[in-house]
C-alpha cells in the first residue's frame, strides 16, 4: 500500500476510534443518553445514505453507512487487537473497559515502511 494511502486510511480509522470512544464516554457519564447517541448515529447514517444517491462514486458514503450500522448493532466499528473477527460482538461499554480499549488501525504488513 502506498505510504500516503496508508496514512489516509490510518487517519480515518484514528478519527473513528476517537469518536466512538468519545460517544461511549459521553454516554457513560450521562452527558448524553444512549437514545441521543443512537439518534446522532442514525442522523449521520441518513445523511450519508442521501449523499450516496447523488455522488458520482457512492462507495465511501455507503461504507460510512455500513460502519454506523455496525456500531448501532452493538458491534465494534474498528476491530480491537489483532485477532478480532469481523462481526464479533462488542464487549460491554463500562468505564474501565472503555479506558483500556486499544484500537488496531493497521493489518500486518498493510502499512509497512517500504522506504
Amino acid at each position: 500500500m502506498a505510504k500516503q494511502a496508508c496514512y489516509d486510511e490510518a487517519t480515518g480509522l484514528a478519527a473513528l476510534g476517537i469518536c466512538e470512544s468519545l460517544l461511549i464516554a459521553l454516554s457513560e457519564r450521562k452527558i448524553i443518553s444512549e437514545q441521543e447517541m443512537r439518534d446522532l448515529l442514525t442522523d449521520v447514517a441518513a445523511t450519508h445514505s442521501q449523499a450516496a444517491l447523488h455522488a458520482r462514486a457512492p462507495e465511501r458514503h455507503q461504507a460510512v453507512v455500513e460502519i454506523i450500522q455496525r456500531i448501532l448493532a452493538g458491534k465494534d466499528a474498528v476491530p480491537l487487537g489483532g485477532n478480532a473477527q469481523a462481526g464479533a460482538e462488542a464487549p460491554p461499554a463500562d468505564a474501565a473497559l472503555a479506558q483500556s480499549r486499544r484500537v488496531s488501525i493497521t493489518t500486518p504488513g498493510a502499512c509497512s515502511d517500504q522506504s
